[in-house]
């Protein structure tokens, strides 16, 4: 600084210099300062330090939301939520619940808060809701006849009683069953305490028959697409004949030889069982 107060005195006492030559004082100024560039004049552009500062962060969340149920007790939800503040930038932020909780079903208020440096605080809110509205799957797993015992879907058998066992899969929870069996209406099938849900029927016209079952959960949804089982109990007749083609391809001798192979004889005998309980033929008294 002394250097440059004794410049502007000589540029003082050279008045005439001064008027008569502005170059040579631009020139005289600018190689003072390229000799000297310490001693330039410079101005600080530091801002001082805010202390007055009364502004809260500005919090964004996440918009209100709805979410499907994974199970029983909801599913865990993941947001992101971020404060931005004009003096310390990004400040932290605490939720309740905090983002990775679980969130039971039904509607749940999510509350965030942000604190700058100086103690401004800013809160806002978001609603998280978690429903269940998945309907089950149903399944058919298991299905005799009287005598003859297993029978698959499509088959066809002598015997006009049946037994479909079924069971059912729900993310959140199975309520009941329900089971239908062609033109009839929908049944509720009560609880069984052995842990088999049975759906059985007896006394079946002859013809197709065609078995219906859905589950319903713990939230009111019904399987839209119910399990089906078909099947055909033929008449009487056809049973008979069946029993009559069945002993004349074997050896008739079968009676003495015991010649029908094991899964014949054991067919004649379901076949021979099955009709006799259609006929409600009886013991008579020894």
């Amino acid at each position: 600084m002394l250097i440059c107060n004794e410049l502007l005195l000589i540029l003082l006492f050279e008045d005439r210099l001064l008027k008569s030559s502005p170059f040579i004082l631009g020139v005289l100024i600018g190689l003072f300062i390229a000799l000297y560039p310490e001693l330039s004049y410079s101005q600080s552009t530091s801002i001082p330090p805010i202390t007055n500062d009364k502004i809260p962060p500005v919090i964004a969340v996440p918009n209100d939301s709805t979410l499907e149920a994974t199970n029983s007790s909801g599913r865990i939800v993941t947001f992101n939520v971020v404060a931005r503040d004009q003096v310390d930038n990004i400040v932290g932020t605490t939720c309740t619940p905090a983002s990775g909780s679980i969130f039971p079903i039904g509607n749940t208020k999510v509350l965030c808060e942000g604190t700058d440096k100086h103690g401004n605080k800013a809160v806002k809110s978001f609603q998280v809701k978690i429903q269940d509205s998945t309907p089950p799957d149903t399944f058919i797993i298991d299905s005799k006849v009287a005598w003859t015992g297993k029978i698959n879907s499509t088959s066809s058998t002598a015997s006009d009683e049946i037994n479909i066992e079924i069971s059912g899969s729900d993310s959140v929870g199975l309520d009941y069953y329900e089971c239908k069996i062609d033109s009839g209406k929908w049944v509720r099938v009560q609880n069984q305490a052995i842990g088999q849900i049975l759906c059985g029927y007896s006394h079946l016209p002859d013809g197709i028959h065609i078995f219906q079952s859905r589950a319903t959960d713990k939230f009111g949804n019904i399987d839209n697409s119910p399990a089906v089982f078909t099947w055909t109990v033929v008449s009487l007749k056809e049973g008979i004949q069946d029993m009559i083609k069945l002993i004349s391809e074997s050896d008739f001798s079968f009676f003495l030889k015991d010649s029908l192979s094991e899964s014949d004889k054991n067919q004649l005998i379901s076949s021979i069982l099955s009709i006799k309980d259609r006929l409600m033929c009886t013991e008579g008294p020894t």
